[in-house]
């Protein structure tokens, strides 16, 4: 029978260790640190705020949904013009990702998470001051460059924890980050009744500044060795195609990232497509976001469930026939005119499918990143972003004011991540 390990906490609420310090290292001055301990999962205390740092991507895309209409009105500009702040922020994002995740890995966790949040309070405020769209989508490009909360938060996961530990963790993140999609829109639509599209970046700032106190007070660092190397051009180049070249990073990767894609279409023309297809307001779009984001959250939820007593190869079959599920209808769809509940009840399946492929492929992926997690997160949310961005492009040039650009969107994309999953996911003999 193996000894209990037991560890007291400091004033901080970060565990010292009385016995195994290769587990729970004792505070040294400054921040908490945690040792490199990748066989348990983190307290729940520092999943919350994991969870919460996770979730600002998430609710930096999705508040403004509402205000896509409201901004190009107030600004005299093109709704397609102003659907340009989503797919601009994933562009940005894209190279954010890898920026941070190096920095992180070469400097530490802590201090770089810290510094890009700052730069991420700064661009809201640019943004709530914006005089004309121009300047409203360069602090917008801003915010996307420095985003670092979420690739790093993943990293810290990986750092603590493998497998099916890191995957239930992952899957809380992915929780938290699908209740941001639930409630961001509504608060976003409230904020536009109460004031104006401006208040919504000022929250922004303001949620941002209590984030940052509150890391800069609790966050500890988890990274066990800094590798300064990796800022080099050759380790960056070398590394990427090592992962790329890794056939279960590169599964893991492109199907979480594709299956994204498709989801990007919703949040680039979503509120465009339900006033003018189905004659909702931008003020009510919020409400109606939330309904289908409740999809995600379950996705997670599920997906979290099931790594309990199933392999990742598994739930991740079981995530592709969810989003075979979610294709067909979508096809469907996209042949009819259906009334709204319909239409968006598809759009529920879709992002359901979503909920359980993010925890499951992320986890799967980075399993093949070994120690360099931060860079391999960095490289799939870049991915993400990018697929995200392009997938903005092609919702917006196949839209013709119907609902039949998203649903085609989403065909496309999610049958080329079964398709890629077929064909690349190893099987087992």
């Amino acid at each position: 029978m193996r000894p209990k390990i037991s560890c007291k906490f400091s004033a901080t609420g970060w565990p010292q260790s009385t016995r195994k310090p290769e587990f729970c290292k004792p505070r040294s001055s400054g921040s908490p640190r945690l040792a490199d301990n990748r066989t348990t999962e983190a307290s729940a205390s520092l999943v919350i705020l994991l969870a919460a740092l996770a979730a600002m991507n998430a609710l930096s895309v999705e508040i403004i949904l509402p205000a896509v209409v409201p901004i190009s009105v107030d600004l005299s500009v093109g709704e397609k013009t102003a659907a340009m702040l989503i797919g601009a922020y994933f562009l940005a994002y894209a190279f954010g990702q890898m920026i941070w995740g190096l920095l992180s890995d070469a400097f530490g966790r802590k201090p770089m998470l810290l510094l890009g949040m700052t730069g991420f309070l700064l661009a809201s405020i640019g943004a709530a001051l914006a005089p004309d769209f121009n300047t409203l989508l360069a602090f917008r490009l801003a915010q996307g460059v420095l985003g670092a909360s979420p690739i790093i938060a993943n990293a810290i996961v990986r750092d603590l924890s493998s497998g099916t530990k890191a995957a239930r963790t992952m899957s809380v993140l992915a929780a938290t980050t699908g209740v941001a999609p639930l409630l961001a829109p509504v608060l976003g639509s409230g904020l536009l009744v109460l004031f104006s599209w401006r208040a919504i970046f000022a929250f922004l700032a303001v949620l941002s500044a209590v984030l940052i106190v509150t890391a800069a007070m609790r966050l500890p660092e988890t990274l066990a060795q800094k590798q300064a190397a990796r800022l080099h051009p050759k380790f960056i180049m070398r590394r990427t195609a090592e992962l790329l070249g890794n056939r279960q990073f590169r599964s893991g990767a492109l199907v979480m990232s594709i299956t994204f894609a498709g989801f990007a279409s919703v949040l680039t023309l979503g509120s465009i497509v339900a006033k003018n297809a189905f004659h909702i307001a931008p003020e009510a779009f919020g409400s109606v976001y939330a309904i289908a984001a409740v999809f995600v959250v379950t996705g997670v939820l599920l997906a979290r469930a099931l790594l309990k007593t199933r392999s990742l190869e598994t739930v991740g079959a079981i995530s592709m026939g969810v989003l075979g599920m979610a294709v067909v209808f979508q096809f469907g769809l996209a042949l009819t005119t259906p009334s709204f509940p319909a239409f968006w009840g598809g759009v529920a399946v879709y992002m359901l499918a979503f909920g359980l492929v993010y925890p499951t492929f992320t986890s799967y992926a980075l399993e093949a990143a070994h120690s360099s997690s931060g860079f391999g997160a960095s490289l799939i949310g870049a991915m993400n972003m990018l697929f995200g961005f392009l997938s903005s492009l092609l919702v917006t040039w196949l839209y013709d004011g119907s609902h039949r650009a998203i649903s085609i969107t989403m065909v496309l994309l999610g049958g080329l991540a079964i398709a890629i999953f077929l064909v690349l996911h190893p099987r087992r003999s």
